[in-house]
Formats: C-alpha cells, structure tokens, sequence
C-alpha cells in the first residue's frame, strides 16, 4: 500500500475480461513512533574568524551546526543548536500525524524528498527496502490525516485527477500549506504558497527512441517534474487524447546538472494508430527576486446522486507576471451509463515573464460532452472552445481554438454494427476549419471474419493550417507568459493568397480476421479512395498478436496522399508510414520490484532504476524483449518529419543471485540522428561482494546548416564489501567516468572528460576499537575551441574510537586534501573525549587543529586551533508516553547512534557523504 492515504485502482484481468475498481487507501491509524534528536556545541578558537578565508565551508570532522548559531568576542566564540525529530502515529484515536522538523536542514534542495538512487553509492551490499516519509523542501513537515481529509504543510501539487476539469486543471508542484477535505459527497481542496517559482513546459515531439532530451532551462527545482507521454489526435492535433504520466527511476532518468531525461522505453512518434505523441516535461524554476503568494480552492459537490457542481479558482502574484483563473463545472447522470459533463473556465495575465507589463491577455473556454456506453449503443459527443487570450498550459484544448468531435457504435444485432465519427477544428486567429464526417457498417461472418464499408466526407479551408502540427524537436513555454499550445503550434493571421479549398468524398473499406491456428491474432487491411480522384488514397495493413494477457504486438504499415490524416486527403502529399511495437498494459504506473531484486545484495527497487527496462514482453522466464521500429517516408510534399527508427532492448531477471539489462535504439532522421546503447550488470558475486555496473553511449548528430555532433558516455562501477560472517570489515567502493564531445554549437566546439573514485570502509577488530576511513579523487579535462583546462583533487581521513569504559569512549580525527600535485592543501587533526550522562544523553569535548597551505600563496597560510564542547540528547517516543497515575515510563529505550558526516563509524552513514 502506499505510504500516504489516497486513492487507487484495482486492477483485474481474468482471459479478455478486465475489471478496474477503484479503491480507497484510508490512514493506517499505527501506534506512534519518534525519533529525534537535541543538540548544542560551543566553539572556542585560538584565532579571529575574521582572519580566516576558506574557499567553501570549514572541513571539520562532525557536520557544523550553522542554522541555529551565534558567535562573538570577534568570531572566536561560537555557540549552536540543533533540533531534529520525526513522529509519526495515531493521536486522539482517529487522527494520523505525520510530523518532521530539522533545524539543520538544507533548503531549496529537491520537492518531495525521496531516496536518490543515483546519488552517493550505487550499491550498498543489502537489500533492505528504503522509503522516504515527510517530504518537504522546508525545515518543517506536517501532516494530519483523518479519513479521507488531511491537513498539510509540506510539498503538494496542485492537479486532480478529475474529468471534470479539463479545463480548468491547475497543476504546479509546490511548497506550502494545503488543507483537503472529503466525504461522501463533497470534496474541498484550499493551498496557499509562497515563493518565488515560476513553472516552464517543454515539449518534445517523440522520435521513436528513449533520447535524450535536454530541458531548455537549467537549474529547474529537482523533483518538481511532471514527465507525460502526450497522445493527440492524427484529425485535430490541438487536441490531446491521452496525457500518461511518467515516474522517476521507473520510467526515467533526470541528471539536474545538466537537464537531460533518458526515459526507460524508447517512445514512438506514431502510435499504433499513426496519432502524433510527444514528451512533455512541466518543471519549476526560481525566477530569483521577492517571494510572492500563490493560492487557490477548489469544491465538487454532490446535489444529488444524478447532478454533480463544482468551481475553483487560483491567483499567483508573481510581480512579473500575475496570472488568475477561475472555473466551473457540472455533471449529470441523464439515464442509466449516459452523462452530460459542462465546464466553464476564465484566465487573465497581467505582465509577462521579461517585465512587459503591457503583456495582457483575458480569454474564456468552455466544453460540453455527451457520453453514453451500454452493450448495445457506445457513443460520444464533445464540443471546446477557448478564445485567444485564453492561457492554461493544462487545459487539454489550446487557446484560440474550436473543437468538436464525436463517435458512434451502434450494435443493430449480433453480427452487424454500425459506427459513425464527426469532427470540426477550426484555428480562430487564421480562420482555417477542417470539418469531416464518416459513416460506415460492419458486419461479422464466421471465424472472426470482420468487413466494414463506408464513406467519409471531409472539407478543409486553408489546408491544413488550421490543424495545429506536432510540436517541432524543442518546443518550451514557461506559466503566464505565453499560449498552452507550443509556441511551433501558432498559426500566422492569413493572407487572402494563402487560402486554399480542399474536399473529399472517400469510399473506405476494411477487412480483419484472425490468423488461422494462431489464437489471439488478428490482422486487417484497409483501402479508401476518393471518389473523383483516385489517386488521393489511403491503403494500409497491419495486425496484433496478443502475447499474454495484458500484453500485445502490434504492426501497421500506412501509404497515405496526406501528412495529417484521413481528414486531409490532397493531391500534393505523399506519406509512407511504419510502426511496430508492444503495448503492455499491466500497471502503467506501478512496478514489479521483486523480479529485480538481487538476494542479500541490492533491493528490487534500487536495481530496477539502475538496470531495469520498460514496455517489455516476457519470452521465457525471466528474460524479456523490448523492441519497436517505425518509418516514417514523405514521397511528396513537406517531409520534415521523415524517420526511421528501430530499438531493441534485453532484460534478464531469472537468476536471483544476477540481473542484467541492455538497449540499443538507432534513428535516422531528416534532420538528426542518433544512436543509443545501455548496458548494466548487478550480481552479488559470493557471499560478501556485490557489484553493480552500468554504462551509457549516447550519440546525437544534426544535419543541414545546424550540422554537428553530441557525443555522451557515463560509466559507473559500484561494488560493495559485507564481512557476512564475522561483521569484522565493511567497504563500499565507486568509480565513475563522464565523458562529453559537443560541436553541435556554431563556432564552438566543447570536450569534457571526468574521472572519480570514491572509497570508504570501516574495520572493528575487536569490540572496543572502531577504525573508518575514506579516500576520494576526481580528474577533470576540458577543453573549449583549443583552449584545454585541467583539475584534480584527492581527499584523505580516518577516525579511530577506542571505548575505554561502558561509560567513556574517545576519538582521533584526521583528514587532509590535496589538489595540483599537492601544491595547495587543506588538512585536519582532533581529538575528542565522550562520556554518557545517561541514556542517550553523551557529553563530548575535544580540540581541533584544521589548516590550508598552498606553496604559491604563503600569505594564506592558516591554522585554526580551538575547544569545542557538544552535547546530544536522543530520544524516541517514550518520551511522549505517560502511565495512568501520569507518572513518567519507568524506562527509556535507547535509540541507535545518530552520526553526522565523515567522522560517521557506522558505513552507510558515513558513505552518505561521499564527495
């Protein structure tokens, strides 16, 4: 179950019949656990802070206390405290508190904190199962659960998952207070945040391969992502049919540094039914400047159990660019499985994102849609509209547009049905329509023998500008400033010049059938032919296999005089078009972690984000394929989209002691190519190494006036040392190499290579002795237009503990790095003594001698000696607890060690903070 309550689905599936219910996880109402922390330490130097100029943050051996500090008597004297503490449990019988602080904790890092698999070491030598609880990108966390109502301070976004709200869907990802409240009939949602972010959307049109695609802007806050798999319609591109949503680790990779996402399936830019997809990626990035206040509510109420109302409304503040917008909705249950859904939604800008403030823009949409399925009639009639100056980047219609579109099966008996589709578009700025209509029969014969005959009409004014194109390779809009369509997607007002008439009248038809002696295939062909032009035509073939339940193969292959759909039928174009792939449908957003994990060495969910592939299809146990191809041929008119691409993939799991993975995806554009290859090992090689490897090659190359070349590699090696036996020696171990070859910028040609080893153990020979240690070291070469730069650093420490009595126990610290052949280094000596109070109460005092010396500037040189004197009180949630005469617990449970840093004794602790 999830660690939070919410709602869910349950998905069944028993031969063809598939069932989803949805399902609602309720706060597990758990006894009350704590843990936390109280700390104070004062600092007593022998030298004026003042004099000192250290490059970064003071090296000491414990993690300084910076946050909640002091000092005087010209920084000489310096006193600080910490308090961290987690809860979580059942309070006053039916409420669930989720309660997080940490005085010291790092701000503005990451939204919605959570165990980074990639960060630190790549394997650990256990495999214990980790999650992440609290999360917040602030100092405090808190939540309180009651039912299906909460109260929240913490991170949260914004969207919900309604079909209500098409329109006025709000969806940011942000830091603030939110308070939710729900029953059987109403639903209630008001947040307020403050801050200074602002939200950019990219969009990419897909390419049939896993990228990568590099955001447009650098520094977005990590974890605010929103990675989605856009689906529109072939007929009427503005419109989105489907938005999947994509998860980190499972689905893919984010390298913050450089704003490059490496999915785990290649995404083909057809669908199985040649509908264009993209990428789109909604991210938030700090516009810098004064916080401001974002808020918003929203409300669904039940009248009664046929009619369903709602509204809401949102008003961001930025001073660059104030956005506001307000919405209604309503929903009525006609009959029986028949529904009528209508929504209103309003938004205005004032100022854009550069300090236009003559930016302005207001604007209105609206919808309707009639909805009926039963077993005889499945039917569905929808009608948008959003004007100009109307702006929401996750409405599913772009601004300035007027779309309908219905479909119709009726089933007149057994053997025959008779299907029907309607659409209009129409671009208001331009004035271009595109308005089709088609009516057809199918009739069933005997061994799955199907024929469908029909005609469709369609007319067209201006072409087929009035159809909004497929987002180009890049395109990217950021919150209030710019139209929710892609910027690729406007259309220029027309000239009289550039208006044409298009009109068809086709005759289609459409044969299906199953392969004889194969179950569960079937296979169709279709022609369609103009009735005064022959030669504007569609023909095509194609079919499915279905290899399990809830997996399928499908191939279809597509001549067609037109490069946006049936509906655009024309004399100038010419298209070839090829996919094949496989469509697995089982849990799109969940994940089968147990088939990855490496017995005692790596947990499922760690080796499926370093190895682990996606829309896969098993041919034996425990080994599957991940294949696709596509071709996409212009014979005449525009083919900037020409492409073909071919993608397959290897994923091993059966062995529980090894797992491997690997992909190779080539593409060959018009105007880019690119070649991509994986390859990843995690095997626990005996019973106390383990060992996780992985490598990326990735090549993209331009053509035409933009022509050149993006090379890319990352190697990275992990291995891990368990003493199983004795518990004597641990280690783990990480080398990693980067390298990057880019000439794809004019006039500027970038080489990168990055070499790091990062090393840290510990050794307990006997009990009362603790020795650690760690070494690190990173080279770096680069080079820009002949000019050619170098650097390296190492770093050196170590820690003993000696107990020297149940009650005492002293330390010896040392650490040193060194950077260009030694010249310039940094190095540090203490020493401390700790006494235990009580239970969980430690005493500490110790000196410290931490230096710099570079030989080319003596005038820096340093030393800083001081006393430092540190008290820490851990506690749990005994400490909450009091017996029924309110006397205190008459005993106290003693919690394991908290260590900061470095001087950690315990490995896992300690390798947290590897350079």
């Amino acid at each position: 179950p999830p660690n939070e309550p919410t709602s869910g689905k349950l998905f069944i599936a028993a031969g063809i019949v598939k069932h989803e219910q949805a399902i609602d996880y309720l706060p597990d109402l758990r006894e009350m656990i704590a843990a936390g922390i109280i700390e104070g330490v004062i600092n007593l130097r022998r030298m004026d802070a003042r004099a000192l100029i250290p490059t970064r943050e003071q090296d000491g051996f414990e993690k300084e206390i910076a946050h909640l500090s002091r000092n005087w008597n010209a920084g000489k004297t310096e006193a600080g405290g910490r308090a961290a503490l987690f809860i979580k449990g059942k309070v006053k019988g039916e409420y669930l508190l989720t309660l997080a602080y940490d005085s010291e904790k790092t701000t503005r890092e990451r939204l919605f904190r959570d165990i980074q698999p990639e960060d630190y070491y790549p394997v650990y030598g256990d495999s214990s199962i980790r999650t992440f609880d609290a999360q917040s990108t602030g100092k405090l966390y808190l939540r309180v659960d009651n039912k299906k109502s909460y109260l929240l301070y913490g991170d949260f976004n914004t969207a919900v998952s309604t079909e209500n709200r098409r329109l006025s869907n709000y969806s940011r990802s942000l830091t603030g207070i939110v308070q939710h409240y729900e029953n059987n009939r109403v639903s209630a949602n008001v947040f307020a945040s403050r801050d200074s972010l602002r939200q950019v959307i990219d969009e990419f049109a897909a390419n049939g391969t896993s990228g990568p695609f590099t955001l447009t802007r650098r520094g977005g806050l990590l974890n605010s992502e929103k990675v989605e798999v856009l689906t529109r319609d072939r007929n009427q591109t503005a419109v989105v049919l489907r938005a999947v949503p994509l998860i980190r680790f499972v689905d893919y990779e984010l390298e913050p540094l450089t704003g490059r996402v490496l999915l785990k399936a290649p995404v083909p830019s057809l669908d199985e039914n040649l509908n264009p997809q993209s990428l789109r990626i909604t991210y938030e990035v700090d516009q810098g400047g004064a916080d401001f206040w974002v808020t918003g509510a929203d409300v669904q109420f039940k009248v009664t159990d046929r009619i369903e109302v709602g509204a809401m409304v949102v008003d961001d503040r930025n001073p660059m660019s104030k956005f506001r917008m307000t919405g209604v909705n309503a929903v009525s249950k006609l009959a029986d499985k028949t529904f009528l859904i209508a929504e209103l939604a309003q938004t205005s800008r004032d100022g854009a994102a550069d300090g236009n403030s003559s930016a302005t823009a207001k604007g209105n949409a609206g919808r309707i849609e009639l909805k009926h399925q039963s077993a005889a009639l499945d039917a569905n009639l929808s009608i948008a509209k959003a004007d100009v100056g109307f702006e929401n980047q996750s409405s599913n219609v772009s601004r300035g547009r007027a779309e309908a579109a219905g479909k119709l099966a009726y089933r007149l008996d057994e053997k025959t049905r008779i299907l029907g589709e309607l659409l209009v578009s129409e671009d208001k700025a331009s004035g271009g329509k595109r308005e089709g209509v088609m009516l057809s029969v199918e009739k069933s014969f005997g061994a799955g023998l199907r024929l469908e005959v029909g005609l469709r009409h369609a007319r067209e004014v201006q072409g087929q500008a009035q159809v909004a194109p497929a987002p180009t390779p890049a395109t990217s809009t950021s919150q209030n400033t710019v139209p929710s369509a892609p910027a690729s997607t406007q259309v220029a007002p027309p000239t009289p010049s550039n208006f044409t008439n298009n009109e068809v009248t086709t005759v289609r038809a459409k044969l299906a059938g199953g392969i004889p002696g194969i179950q569960n295939s079937n296979v169709y062909g279709e022609a369609e032919f103009d009735l005064r032009d022959t030669s504007r035509k569609i023909l095509a073939v194609g079919g499915e296999y279905q290899i399990s339940k809830l997996a399928r193969v499908y191939a279809r292959h597509e001549f067609a005089s037109s490069i946006t759909g049936p509906y655009g039928l024309n004399a100038q174009q010419r298209q070839n078009a090829t996919v094949f792939g496989v469509n697995t449908e089982y849990m799109k957003d969940g994940n089968l972690f147990s088939e990855y994990r490496v017995r005692d060495a790596i947990s499922g969910g760690d080796a499926e984000a370093a190895l682990g592939l996606r829309n896969t299809w098993k041919i034996a146990e425990g080994v599957k394929l991940q294949t696709g191809f596509e071709r996409v041929h212009a014979l005449s008119g525009k083919g900037d989209a020409e492409s073909k691409a071919l993608t397959f993939g290897l994923e091993y799991t059966a062995n529980p002691l090894w797992k491997a993975s690997s992909r190779l995806e080539l593409r060959d554009g018009k105007n880019q190519d690119s070649i991509l290859s994986t390859i990843a090992l995690a095997s626990k090689l005996n019973r106390d190494w383990t060992l996780l490897g992985r490598n990326t090659y990735s090549v993209i190359k331009n053509k035409g006036q933009t022509a050149g070349e993006n090379k890319q590699e990352r190697m990275q090696l992990g291995l891990a040392y368990r003493d199983t036996d004795n518990d004597t020696w641990n280690a783990l171990g990480r080398i990693e190499h980067r390298a990057e070859n880019d000439t794809t910028q004019a006039d500027v040609k970038l080489k990168r290579t990055v070499e790091m080893v990062s090393l840290h153990a510990s050794w307990q020979p006997v009990k009362p002795f603790t020795f650690s240690g760690r070494y690190a070291a990173k080279r770096v070469n680069e080079g820009s237009n002949g000019i050619t730069s170098k650097s390296n650093a190492q770093l050196l420490g170590a820690r003993a503990i000696w107990e020297v009595a149940p009650r005492w126990d002293v330390a010896l610290n040392t650490s040193t790095m060194f950077s260009q052949g030694k010249a310039a280094k940094q190095y540090g000596l203490g020493v401390e003594l700790g006494f235990m109070v009580m239970e969980n109460l430690w005493l500490s005092a110790g000196y410290n001698w931490f230096g710099y010396k570079d030989q080319d500037l003596t005038a820096s040189d340093y030393t800083n000696k001081g006393v430092f004197v540190r008290l820490r009180y851990k506690f749990d949630e005994d400490l909450f607890k009091a017996s029924g005469d309110g006397k205190s617990p008459s005993g106290t449970k003693t919690v394991g060690p908290v260590q900061d840093s470095a001087a950690n004794a315990t490995l896992p602790a300690a390798a947290r903070n590897a350079p």
